[in-house]
């Protein structure tokens, strides 16, 4: 996969190259969502686009230049300067949800979440049945710690699609930091339901029972996670703490192996390092 990137941020395009796949490129790259995890498709027509936009003045862009620059900047993870290229592009052509979208993407690793809400909200606005802009509002209201107006916003997206795990893991994430644990797991089962092999929704749930102190429920949480994501150095460390904080003393050897297993995948972890210094009976 490493040769095939470099390939791809590497590759040269010919004019005539650049004129063909000009067209299925841009429904390619209209098709973004998160330019964190892009296709191999994706990163094709993101070069091509590159490639066509650099030869040509700044004075001559169109909205789609302005907004192909954010992306590709985005891709780059400079947010900053993405977030430039947006307002140009929304500042030509206001009805375009996928460059309002990918504003609020950018502002929110910004950690500007009130005004990704605001662009999240000119995306929905032009399409309302965007279930992702809908859950991304919603994380982004978590952020701003406005928890009963986030779940309204993630109950938006499973309206439009009941199956959204990510949706629902959101939702147990909100209602945990509302303190209701036990209407926070039935949400992440719900998430584990659609899809069984969600770590991140087996480990919050984990997280979740451990506050309500079902520590044997817990450990059994942590360990789907852990063999769904063997390399999970946060479901590792909150199983040996859970071990810990129960008082299971014949497994006080298994939770000091479970820390040095975290620390091995994050040497430099300080919840595992800490973890590591809570019982010194395991030395």
């Amino acid at each position: 996969m490493q040769e095939l990137d470099k390939h791809i941020s590497t590759a040269k395009f010919t004019t005539d190259e650049i004129l063909q796949l000009k067209d299925d490129a841009i429904t390619t790259i209209n098709e973004i969502k998160d330019v964190t995890n892009l296709t191999d498709q994706q990163k094709i027509a993101l070069r091509a686009i590159k490639e066509d936009i650099k030869n040509r003045p700044e004075r001559d862009f169109t909205a789609k230049d302005w907004y192909h620059k954010g992306l590709s900047l985005a891709s780059d993870g400079n947010h900053k300067e993405a977030v430039e290229m947006y307002r140009k592009a929304v500042a030509l052509d206001t009805g375009d949800d996928s460059m309002w979208f990918q504003l609020g993407y950018s502002l929110g690793n910004l950690s500007e979440h009130a005004e990704a809400v605001k662009a999240y909200d000119k995306a929905i606005e032009i399409r309302p049945d965007d279930h992702v802009a809908w859950n991304n509002k919603g994380v982004a209201l978590g952020e701003l710690e406005k928890y009963a107006e986030a779940i309204k916003a993630f109950d938006k997206a499973i309206k439009r699609k009941p199956d959204y795990h990510e949706a629902w893991n959101n939702i147990g994430i909100t209602l945990g930091k509302l303190g209701d644990y036990t209407e926070a797991i039935k949400a992440y089962d719900k998430a584990i339901e659609i899809k069984l092999d969600y770590h991140e929704a087996w480990y919050n749930k984990g997280n979740a029972l451990r506050k309500l102190g079902e520590h044997a429920e817990a450990i059994k949480a942590y360990d789907k996670a852990i063999e769904i994501k063997p390399d999970d150095h946060l479901a590792l460390n909150n199983k040996a703490d859970v071990i810990y904080v129960a008082g299971y003393e014949d497994r006080l050897e298994e939770a000091l192996e479970l820390i040095n297993k975290a620390l091995d995948f994050e040497p430099n972890d300080e919840v595992s390092l800490e973890t590591k210094k809570r019982d010194r009976r395991c030395y």
